[in-house]
């Protein structure tokens, strides 16, 4: 049994029930430190169905306080293997590999200087194994009137717990346990490791109070409740503020529940005043909402719910990074909603500080080409999702749309002629999370319109009527006397001009020249030949007439 000045350490042999007994005038003043020490031993070996190794590293048992082993098994089932001495777990994972083979990974702590490792499946497993030591040796320790100064070797982790009116001075230390490899936090045994190659730790000696008041605080509530936990026993509720009179207990651990949950724990080692003011910290959190391809959702709907409590906390939205400084130390649930839809859940454990959430929303391309394979521009395209508008795109000079994040599913697409309004294509899309380039092919043709008067003069500027396969437009004719429409269904249409009616069969591309007989194009205006005939008839007949008239007073006169 090794002694410290404020805890024993001690390993038993076999598992059972002991009794410590201490008598006069055994000197508790030493210090001990702990100390890792490098590998020691390294197996690696297949142990057979029931085989079996024995690993018995050299080591003084005298300063020994652990084995602290690595073990890394890979096999069908990697947990039939046993280790036959009292031991610790550490830390522990399975993760799959090749085919059903499975590899753990596994850290414990041995308290012996020997082990064996039993293989009790029916399948071969590879074996790896390191080891270290964990021994202990005494600090150097030198006590003043006001403060305790303790001088560590390099590597070595002091576990130390302080009375009440001792703190520590140095404010640079790593708070870190080695066995389980993680950081400390109110723990009842301090773990600290220098990083000099030799480090001096003051403890100030600190005066009693008659009265300490404690006054803690949470950030992101009022409605907590604390449990003191005394050493000897005693556990007293209260709420923000702790009163202790004549405090004299070596430590006071103070449990913060809110709402039935454990939030956060408090351990006094310390009274540095007769009022101290204890803000529990509350949780950061980084949460980035990305799209399946990574690219930054701004303007989801994000709602925050406490897993444990079963209840909504609260919502935001309009960033694709949310930060949080005081959430409670939680497991949350936040489901993320776009576009109507939800399109993300996740679970964020209470350790986690930054979490990215994937969801099912994704950006592609709709590249819409003839049965020729030309591209197609200038086509407008709407996208519905139960009989709602989703978005309304326009295909470029390539034929492509792009279509800009939009949750992965079933959607219905109408593809139509800017132009014309014609609906040239619609049917049912499916949209999943590899969608890049969505391909359409439609069936149009082309027509050109070309208009010509008596005297084979083309005629601008003059509407012409065009109906058929649900487009009715009129359109003016441009230079040349010509109308091209492209991009059309196939079908018949008929074109109207200044009472002139052709009907057109689409089932190709088609040029139709329009012959106007009876019409001239005079000064940008078109005249009706019948009708200048008589124009210019009218006057000359009146001429004929006058002379007719004139010539018959003459003959009666002579």
């Amino acid at each position: 049994v090794i002694f410290t000045r404020k805890y024993v350490l001690f390993y038993p042999y076999e598992i059972g029930t002991y009794r410590i007994v201490f008598k006069r005038g055994v000197s508790l003043d030493p210090i001990h430190a702990i100390i890792i020490g490098d590998i020691i031993k390294e197996e690696s070996r297949t142990l057979k169905p029931y085989g079996k190794i024995t690993i018995a590293p050299e080591v003084e048992e005298k300063k020994l306080y652990a084995l602290k082993v690595d073990l890394v098994v890979m096999g069908k089932r990697p947990r039939s293997l046993i280790v036959d001495e009292h031991h610790s777990v550490l830390a522990f994972n399975t993760i799959p590999a090749m085919g059903d083979v499975l590899i753990m990974n596994m850290s414990i702590l041995i308290f012996s200087s020997k082990f064996s490792i039993i293989n009790s499946g029916e399948d071969n497993i590879l074996l790896m194994v390191k080891v270290r030591p964990i021994t202990i040796s005494v600090v150097q320790t030198e006590w003043y009137r006001d403060r305790v100064v303790l001088k560590v070797p390099r590597g070595a982790w002091l576990r130390i717990l302080t009375p009440p009116h001792l703190i520590f001075l140095n404010n640079e230390l790593e708070y870190f346990d080695p066995i389980i490899n993680r950081n400390v936090n109110g723990g009842m045994l301090l773990s600290i490791k220098p990083r000099a190659e030799e480090y001096t730790m003051t403890l100030k000696v600190m005066p009693r109070f008659e009265r300490v008041t404690f006054r803690i605080s949470l950030p992101y509530a009022n409605d907590f409740i604390s449990y003191l936990y005394f050493p000897y026993g005693v556990i007293v509720e209260s709420n923000n503020t702790v009163n202790l009179v004549k405090p004299t207990m070596p430590y006071l651990n103070i449990s913060v529940l809110w709402r039935g949950i454990e939030v956060d724990r408090l351990f006094i080692t310390s009274l540095e005043a007769s009022e101290m003011e204890i803000s529990c910290k509350g949780r950061k959190l980084r949460i980035e909402i990305v799209d399946c391809k990574g690219d930054p959702i701004n303007e989801a709907m994000v709602r925050v719910y406490a897993l444990e409590l079963n209840e909504y906390l609260f919502e935001c939205s309009g960033r694709s990074v949310l930060l949080f400084e005081s959430l409670p130390p939680i497991r949350l649930l936040v489901s993320v909603e776009y576009m109507g839809e939800e399109v993300c859940r996740e679970i964020i454990d209470y350790d986690e500080v930054f979490k990215i959430l994937r969801c099912n929303v994704t950006s592609f391309r709709i590249l819409i080409r003839d049965l020729e394979g030309e591209e197609l521009p200038e086509l407008k395209l709407i996208l519905f999702k139960n009989k709602n508008i989703v978005g309304n795109y326009t295909t470029d000079n390539n034929g492509m749309a792009l279509i800009r994040q939009i949750p992965i599913g079933d959607y219905y697409l109408k593809v139509f002629n800017r132009l014309t309004g014609q609906c040239l294509y619609e049917g049912t899309i499916y949209v999943s999370m590899d969608l890049d380039v969505y391909e359409i092919s439609i069936d149009v043709k082309s027509l050109t319109i070309r208009v010509k008067d008596i005297l084979r003069n083309p005629l601008e500027g003059i509407n012409v009527k065009i109906t058929g396969e649900n487009i009715d437009l009129e359109l003016s004719l441009g230079k040349n006397g010509e109308i091209v429409l492209d991009k059309l269904k196939h079908g018949v249409y008929t074109i109207e001009i200044l009472g002139h009616s052709v009907i057109v069969s689409l089932d190709r591309d088609r040029i139709v020249p329009i012959y106007l007989g009876d019409i001239i194009f005079i000064s940008g205006i078109p005249i009706n030949v019948y009708l200048l005939s008589v124009i210019v008839l009218l006057p000359l007949l009146a001429i004929m007439v006058r002379i007719i008239f004139k010539w018959r007073e003459t003959i009666i006169i002579r």
